[in-house]
């Protein structure tokens, strides 16, 4: 549907979500501030400006398809009103545009158009976990992924079945981090995994570690402000 940027084949040249050892700008929902959000227009125009992480999350389509959206509706912003999940793609592609003027795309269409960009994707549906881990299975886009935005037990499926994702820190976990770092204490061992490399998210001036072998690390976001305005 869209043109794809850069190079191609992210996995043949070696692109890898966190590989870098310097601070990561991330565009928060695929830069928002540039272009209706979760959109092509917004990931292009990220890319354009030097930016190779978005950030973006996932929803399940009425066919059991995973596209980039944010909200349980789309009345806030789009054209289209009700529940997305109650909507096929074909349906979406028909009707509703973000912005009044851009379409929702597919997971897998944002992965393919882009293939310099690694995403961090927040899972927004329980439903969407499996479809997710199937997706991920093509390793050039599983290298590109960090799967965030949800309870511990949700990311250790894509975790346990796809060997080249990386997952952040469940809900549960960041609550226990950013509490052991209040307490002054050290971390469970359990929530402690990888390296840890600082990422800067644009526009927000907050910081969130990534614990680069599994897991991304906190947000200066609580979890309850990661599930209403992640």
């Amino acid at each position: 549907m869209w043109a794809a940027r850069g190079r191609r084949g992210g996995h043949d040249q070696g692109m890898s979500y966190g590989e870098e050892t310097t601070p990561l700008a991330i565009g928060h929902r695929g830069g928002a501030g540039l272009a209706p959000e979760n959109t092509p227009a917004a990931f292009s125009l990220s890319t354009a400006l030097g930016l190779r992480y978005l950030e973006s999350d996932v929803k399940l389509t009425a066919d059991g398809q995973l596209v980039c959206f944010h909200d349980e509706l789309l009345d806030r912003c789009t054209t289209g009103t009700g529940r997305l999940g109650e909507h096929t793609l074909a349906q979406l592609r028909q009707k509703v545009r973000v912005g009044g003027v851009e379409p929702i795309p597919t997971l897998e269409e944002a992965l393919a158009t882009f293939p310099d960009a690694c995403f961090t994707v927040d899972l927004k549906d329980r439903a969407a976990i499996a479809p997710m881990a199937r997706l991920l299975q093509r390793r050039d886009y599983a290298e590109r992924v960090c799967v965030a935005g949800a309870w511990d037990g949700w990311l250790q499926h894509p975790a346990s079945r796809v060997p080249h994702v990386r997952t952040a820190l469940g809900w549960r976990s960041l609550v226990a981090l950013i509490s052991a770092a209040k307490a002054g204490v050290p971390p469970p061992a359990s929530v402690v995994r990888g390296r840890f490399c600082p990422c800067a998210h644009p526009a927000r001036s907050a910081a969130h570690p990534l614990t680069g072998a599994r897991a991304q690390g906190p947000s200066t976001r609580g979890p309850r402000d990661r599930v209403d305005r992640g």
